[in-house]
């Protein structure tokens, strides 16, 4: 949270890396699933005061998402493999 990162960021790509082994999935159809998240993490905001019941929601959208990815890259769609190290991925952000 410090960083301006809400934890459901942390979830969606936990949730891929389980999720994409219970399915099967390749490591590299998973490592696709996990890229488009980076756009998909939710930023803190939506947590730091009581603005909407959404931010009671955001665990759900966050898993939601990530199954989303895992069926798409199942059927071999890719996505950015840099989020995290990368040009201004996550780990620079």
């Amino acid at each position: 949270m410090s960083s301006g990162f809400d934890h459901t960021a942390q979830l969606a790509f936990s949730h891929n890396a389980a999720a994409g082994r219970l399915l099967g999935l390749t490591e590299q159809q998973i490592a696709n699933a996990i890229a488009w998240l980076r756009q998909r993490c939710v930023v803190a905001v939506v947590r730091a005061r009581p603005l909407s019941q959404w931010k009671g929601l955001a665990s759900a959208q966050s898993a939601l998402g990530a199954m989303n990815t895992l069926f798409l890259a199942r059927r071999g769609v890719q996505g950015p493999l840099q989020v995290i190290e990368g040009p201004l991925g996550i780990a620079h952000l």
